[in-house]
């Protein structure tokens, strides 16, 4: 891999953005009306060397997610019982490889479809790692099976990000669930495919280099101990109330959390965020140190190791957010992508869905943060057309490029912590799954165009 080849493609984005925001004039969307800027938003030569201390500061819970998942990992492998698991589970696949890494990206594609949180899903992706490279898989498959199915999972949301945009769009919770099922179902039969085929042309590749504390302790206390914590933090990220009208866990919050005076502080189920995540690992880890009675020298040395090797993700999906700097800093958030955005929507509420498909990857760039991205789709269809059917399929449209684009696009904080975690530098993860891409977008054409 060419060094810093990553580094180099986030500058290179960045100073191109540089570039544009001296050409194109600034504009801001406020509750779905453009307002045009009176005043340069044009980036100077200050805002070069501030803007990467400033994504650090705005998106340092991003890092920190990542290195605490790294240090979890590297505790779980001081307890003597998790290379055991590991080892357990691929033997149970030696003659039947291809049928892991299938099974591992349905279940990623199937997770995340579901629940719609691009962290927690991450969570899970060191297990499978394991699990695929003690089978022998390289690399950059292990990651089309697990990160190219994480991001995926949004491309074929079901009611994780499917029911954010139902939420937003003011769509009744069972819009478009039939052709969600349908995307779902293509997704996993393309996914099958795809790495199935490349099982045939990629064999002699690098693999990845996993380091084990091999031990004689059983695992089903430490399968045991994080499926538990996987179920929390389920109930506490997905938003059951709005997303499905389920308000058992919201009125559990109201109604119990929220008299009990020692848990003041905790967040409201159902609207969890990083932090909250990041807590719920911090106590696993200390859960799991007690039950396999982890020295405190061991615990520290466990994380380390761990969260070393998450030292490089956690800084470029920390870097992923420079450009959004850009719009978080600028005067009242004016920002030349909103022009560009606005001039592909006009004034005219026809054929919407086409224009949402159009702005979509632009305004990826700005925003890599679903919940923006949605919130200002959403609010500029809902004031360029009230039919419910085509701002049902703007939502639709929405979905798939984000889901599509995500997969190459430099400030998709996923795609970046991903390709650093594997070390896989970001011409050669363009070459390998480009004809994905490509059938990606023929695919969404058509059922944006249906």
């Amino acid at each position: 891999m060419k060094k810093n080849s990553l580094l180099k493609v986030i500058l290179i984005t960045t100073l191109l953005f540089i570039v544009l925001s001296w050409i194109i004039p600034g504009g801001l969307f406020y509750k779905g009306t453009f307002y045009k800027a009176e005043n340069s938003v044009a980036l100077g030569l200050g805002d070069i060397f501030t803007l990467p201390f400033q994504a650090f500061y705005l998106f340092a819970e991003y890092g920190v997610i990542f290195l605490l998942i790294g240090g979890m990992y590297g505790v779980f492998n001081k307890t003597g019982a998790y290379y055991n698991v590991v080892k357990k589970i691929a033997s149970l696949f030696a003659k039947k490889k291809n049928l892991a890494i299938i099974l591992t990206s349905i279940i990623i594609l199937l997770f995340e479809s579901i629940i719609g949180n691009n962290l927690l899903t991450f969570v899970l992706i060191p297990f499978f790692v394991s699990v695929l490279t003690e089978l022998g898989f390289n690399k950059k498959r292990v990651m089309l099976a697990t990160i190219g199915s994480l991001i995926l999972g949004s491309f074929a949301s079901t009611i994780g990000y499917g029911g954010l945009i139902n939420y937003l769009f003011e769509l009744n919770k069972k819009e478009l669930l039939k052709v969600r099922l349908i995307i779902l179902a293509v997704t996993f039969i393309l996914m099958i495919v795809t790495l199935l085929i490349k099982n045939k042309n990629d064999k002699d590749e690098e693999k990845m280099e996993i380091a084990y504390e091999e031990g004689s302790k059983k695992g089903i206390g430490l399968t045991i101990i994080f499926i538990i914590f996987m179920l929390i933090s389920i109930i506490g990220v997905y938003n059951f109330a709005d997303f499905l009208g389920i308000k058992v866990f919201s009125n559990f919050s109201t109604n119990v959390l929220s008299k009990i005076s020692i848990l003041n502080g905790i967040t409201a189920l159902g609207s969890w965020g990083t932090r909250e995540i990041a807590g719920m690992i911090i106590f696993t880890i200390f859960v799991t140190s007690i039950f396999y009675r982890i020295k405190f020298s061991s615990l520290i040395e466990g994380f380390k190791d761990g969260a070393k090797s998450m030292i490089k993700p956690s800084i470029y999906a920390t870097l992923s957010g420079i450009i959004f700097m850009y719009y978080y800093n600028s005067s009242e958030g004016y920002n030349f992508i909103d022009t560009i955005v606005n001039f592909i929507y006009s004034s005219s509420g026809e054929y919407l869905k086409l224009k949402t498909a159009v702005a979509t990857p632009i305004y990826l760039f700005l925003f890599n943060n679903q919940l923006f991205l949605t919130n200002n789709v959403a609010g500029i269809v809902s004031i360029l057309s009230s039919n419910k059917t085509s701002i049902a399929a703007s939502g639709l449209s929405l979905q798939l490029m984000s889901g599509v684009f995500n997969l190459i696009i430099p400030t998709s904080y996923v795609l970046m912590a991903g390709l650093a975690y594997f070390n896989i530098s970001y011409g050669k993860w363009f070459k390998y799954i480009w004809k994905l891409l490509l059938v990606l977008i023929i695919i969404s054409g058509i059922i944006i165009m249906a």
